[in-house]
């Protein structure tokens, strides 16, 4: 898989087109991404926001007569008036159209006369759900009469909000009305000529006030007005909600309404964005690909602007910037989890050209207690050695090496017994006796290998007492970057290991510099000194990896870290 499709390569950008290594940390990000952009992107809330702020740029309508009467209840008053009484006082006047913003609990003589008057219609018992904000309860099934017919039929009398409102519109101008319609707040002006219910029973409200004109009913007090909820204008009116759509279909017959986009239409421009964003940004640098996001973001604004402006007609910009702001994010995922995946790339390319000038048997393992063993055994002259893991209070055997089997007592087995209480307290090899059994001409050394403070585990080598052999001091000079190679590739292999990468190395691959230049070092001294003699034994990984440093030119070193 030496070549990938680019449109393949586009979709994963953990991918790799030379290596063909798929890493499946982008598809993560991506998914987490989408639920993310799904939970926020169609909130209520933010969707109003940006819909009140965006209808802003549009110039409000000059003083236009009032087509609208709102009808409502007395503020102090709490009983519901006579229904069939305010039906005869309304029709009798000869509105264009009367909408009961509700279902009143009337008989069914009311809603006869009501049907045929032909011009009068009622909205369901939820206030404005489905209309604007989250839905509230239906009370309908409480409030409205039972055994009636309102819904159905060729002649239906009840219907929910936004169908009440093109109903309205489609009454007085004569005309189709827009198919996804929004009322436009800058249009909207929440002083709307007003009644009551007791003005009209009177007779206080003249004739002319009322033909030809829309006459909407406000609920009264009690349960009907709980589903009516209060809207802010953008000049900081609190009004009600029958006040707003009263003041809106004002606005509406005046001209002045925000078309929507149908949803499909919605979705697909704000995909078709997305997807040319991510296109770009994977192309770019990050810097780059910001200045993309703010061009892309100004664009829409301005293009959401002259759509208002010059058509009424409104794009998704919200969708779009929040979809751009997630995407922005996103992108940054997914080259972070590139970067990590390059220098995943890089440790396969080290370790083919390590393979190529290591003996295999010292690459042979790829457990890091037997690579630490099998580097202990061709570098330290010794009979044979043991390594132990300290794990969760336990002695582990974790790799051995040398002349036949290497029992060890199990009873010595016990980090909290002698001899390892011992080294542990010291801090540094201590001189043992029979730790290896059947070690009677051997001189035998305990060696605590300590990642920090925390006590990794225990490296027991025996020497023979007619051979030279390293003191103390040389083996803790070669316990000590044998202990940091092992703590960084045992971290490596563990869950902990991969959330301190994740945190830690998301520069460049320049960030490994510490653990592959330490690994270096150990494979350059195993490959310049596999000689037994006790004097290069004496002398430590640690002065030799200090000479093989001062060997290197600087122009080197720094090709070292760049590679690495």
């Amino acid at each position: 898989m030496k070549k990938v499709p680019t449109m393949l390569y586009l979709l994963n950008p953990g991918l790799d087109r030379q290596h063909g290594i798929i890493s499946f940390k982008p598809l993560v990000a991506t998914l987490l991404v989408l639920s993310v952009f799904a939970a926020v992107g169609w909130t209520g809330a933010f969707r109003e926001t940006t819909y009140r702020l965006a209808s802003l740029l549009v110039p409000s309508a000059g003083t236009t007569e009032q087509p609208i009467l709102l009808l409502g209840p007395e503020p102090d008053a709490h009983a519901e008036p006579d229904w069939l009484a305010l039906l005869d006082h309304v029709t009798a006047a000869e509105p264009s159209v009367v909408a009961f913003l509700f279902t009143p609990r009337a008989p069914a003589t009311f809603f006869n006369r009501a049907r045929a008057q032909g011009n009068v219609f009622f909205a369901h018992n939820s206030g404005l759900a489905g209309f604007r904000g989250p839905a509230r309860p239906n009370l309908g099934e409480t409030l409205e009469p039972s055994g009636i017919e309102l819904s159905g039929g060729d002649r239906p009398l009840t219907f929910s909000l936004p169908d009440l409102g093109t109903l309205i519109y489609e009454r007085v101008a004569q005309s189709p009305a827009p198919g996804h319609f929004r009322f436009h707040l800058a249009s909207i002006s929440g002083d709307v000529a007003n009644a009551t219910y007791r003005h009209l029973l009177t007779d206080s409200l003249p004739e002319s006030a009322i033909r030809h004109r829309v006459i909407l009913v406000a609920p009264p007090s009690g349960p009907y007005r709980s589903t009516i909820g209060s809207v802010t204008l953008p000049n900081g009116d609190l009004v009600g909600e029958d006040v707003f759509f009263a003041a809106g279909m004002a606005a509406m017959l005046a001209g002045h309404w925000v078309s929507e986009l149908p949803t499909w239409l919605d979705l697909a421009l704000l995909l078709v964005t997305l997807v040319l964003a991510a296109i770009a940004g994977q192309f770019l640098y990050i810097r780059a690909f910001m200045k993309t996001l703010v061009v892309t973001a100004n664009f829409w604004l301005f293009a959401s602007w002259v759509g208002l402006l010059a058509f009424g007609i409104w794009l998704p910009v919200a969708e779009i910037l929040i979809g751009l702001f997630l995407l922005s994010g996103f992108c940054t995922l997914q080259r972070y989890f590139l970067i990590i995946e390059r220098v995943r790339l890089f440790q396969l390319d080290y370790g083919e050209m390590v393979r190529r000038h290591i003996p295999e048997d010292v690459d042979a393992h790829r457990d890091p207690w037997q690579w630490a063993n099998n580097w202990v055994g061709h570098a330290v002259p010794g009979k044979r050695s043991l390594f132990l893991e300290l794990h969760q209070g336990t002695l582990q055997r974790r790799a051995a090496s040398g002349t036949g089997d290497v029992p060890v007592e199990m009873q010595s087995l016990d980090p909290g017994k002698e001899p390892f209480t011992r080294a542990l307290a010291n801090q540094g090899p201590v001189q043992v006796h029979r730790l290896l059994s059947g070690g009677d001409d051997e001189v035998q050394w305990l060696v605590p290998l300590f990642s920090g403070q925390r006590p990794l585990g225990f490296w027991v080598v025996a020497f023979d007492r007619t051979s030279p052999a390293p003191d103390a001091a040389a083996l803790a000079d070669i316990a000590e970057p044998l202990t940091a190679w092992l703590t960084e590739q045992i971290e490596s292999q563990g869950r902990t290991g991969r959330v301190k990468r994740l945190l830690r190395y998301h520069v460049d691959a320049g960030c490994m510099v510490r653990m592959r230049a330490l690994t270096v070092l150990l494979e350059q001294y195993l490959l310049r000194h596999r000689a037994t003699s006790p004097q290069v034994a004496r002398s430590g990984p640690a002065a030799d990896v200090r000479a093989f440093q001062r060997s290197v030119p600087r122009s080197g070193r720094r090709s070292l870290k760049a590679g690495a």
